[in-house]
């Protein structure tokens, strides 16, 4: 059976062997080239590979703690002022919305739920002690969290920060 290349029906099997040995040769000077370049770049100190996930997750996880604790530590003050007026999670919601303030993601609309979020989380992340007095629910819903407050609960169940 004779063979024919498609793109170059006239080609003999002489000729289709010899382009097949040039392409396997240029394969392997890729190889080589590719080799070296990486045994610089390793040399050179260059990561190779996909970088360490562990680390990348904690960078994300920070950035986005600490860009949510930035959102709540701006809107903070004003819910722990409107529950001191005696307004519902949902009223501070529709509050929220009627002064077009984004939620902290930025997509959605504010909920009563989103809300109670601003004042669950500790003050600050923990990252130190404040001078303010712990807040009290006067609505009785739920407690609102400052960060002496938290330390205080985290003093009560012994540990040590």
């Amino acid at each position: 059976m004779d063979f024919v290349a498609v793109d170059m029906p006239g080609a003999s099997k002489f000729m289709v062997q010899i382009l097949g040995a040039v392409a396997e040769n240029e394969r392997d000077m890729i190889s080589e080239r590719t080799k070296a370049a990486l045994a610089r770049a390793k040399a050179n100190g260059k990561q190779l590979g996909p970088p360490d996930p562990v680390k990348n997750i904690a960078t994300v996880l920070y950035d986005q703690a600490s860009t949510a604790e930035t959102f709540r530590a701006q809107h903070r003050p004003a819910v722990i002022e409107m529950r001191r007026d005696g307004m519902t999670f949902q009223q501070i919601a529709d509050q929220f919305a009627r002064d077009h303030i984004p939620t902290p993601s930025g997509r959605g609309h504010w909920q009563a739920v989103t809300v109670m979020r601003l004042l669950e989380i500790p003050n600050g992340l923990n990252l130190g002690p404040t001078t303010e007095e712990p807040v009290v629910d006067h609505a009785g819903e739920l407690p609102l969290f400052t960060d002496q407050l938290y330390l205080s609960l985290r003093k009560s169940k012994g540990s040590s920060k």
